[in-house]
């Protein structure tokens, strides 16, 4: 049984697919695809959730090992995602991911001390501009001067979408609160700098989260940044190289996203 859980979440497009692949190349963790999501667990941590409610639920997922959506089991098979070798006996981590659900962050942490929660961020242009280059997310008869910000038609007003520039605020917003409140469990890392620099930045996370970095980890750090799988979710792409994109965020939105900032002090905390 695991000894600690560890969780991701990012806003969708912020690189939560290629941290979390990451986490998953740990030996020592087992790895769950956006179980609050899945068919399996839909719905499963509610804000009265107990303490003993979410232990009961991480201990289901942490026997949930044949779901093919919560193992990603397509996306092993055509190697759009690795396998990576585990312990054989049982794992000590719980490893998620989730690229909704953010709200549940502050209950998490509250209610549920085993837990260490990593925050990805990453600049809001290169997010809206992947979001809209997504097939699967964004419909291409929807105009982006009304969706860019609120994305009302993609998050339709339900709490647990992330998509558009407000709920990126919000969530950058809620990291800071985290991290100020949640020191020893709580840990933002940048995209920018995981890219930049991927084993450093790596070491530092999982030595937050008390992971230990093998040379499975290191390797797929290098694979993933000299090859390059074709896929709007690949975890495989050549340092430097960008995506190919068809549609490009309009300069006049950029324009209005960086007048917001100058005047939004947690973006400047972060960088951004």
């Amino acid at each position: 049984m695991f000894q600690n859980v560890v969780a991701l979440y990012g806003v969708p497009r912020s690189g939560t697919s290629w941290l979390g692949q990451i986490l998953d190349s740990c030996p020592d963790a087992v790895f769950r695809f956006q179980p609050l999501f899945s068919y399996r667990f839909k719905d499963r941590i509610k804000l009265d959730s107990t303490g003993e409610e979410i232990e009961e639920f991480f201990q289901e997922l942490y026997r949930e090992n044949e779901d093919e959506f919560l193992n990603q089991i397509d996306k092993r098979k055509s190697g759009v995602y690795p396998s990576f070798e585990k312990k054989e006996a049982s794992p000590s981590i719980l490893a998620y991911k989730e690229g909704r659900y953010c709200y549940t962050i502050p209950l998490l942490l509250q209610r549920y001390e085993k837990i260490h929660i990593i925050g990805i961020v990453r600049n809001p242009y290169d997010v809206l501009e992947s979001w809209i280059n997504a097939p699967s997310e964004y419909k291409p008869e929807w105009d982006i001067y009304k969706e860019w910000d609120l994305a009302t038609s993609k998050n339709e007003y339900r709490p647990e979408n992330y998509f558009g520039y407000y709920k990126w605020k919000e969530f950058l917003k809620l990291n800071a609160d985290m991290q100020k409140k949640y020191p020893d469990r709580f840990r933002t890392v940048r995209y920018e700098d995981l890219e930049e620099d991927a084993e450093s930045t790596v070491k530092e996370l999982f030595d937050f989260a008390g992971m230990p970095f093998t040379e499975q980890t290191r390797s797929f750090l290098l694979d993933s940044q000299r090859i390059t799988v074709d896929s709007i979710y690949g975890v495989y792409r050549q340092k430097g190289q960008e995506r190919k994109r068809t549609y490009y965020l309009p300069e006049d939105i950029k324009e209005r996203i960086a007048s917001d900032l100058k005047y939004f002090d947690t973006a400047k905390q972060f960088g951004y």
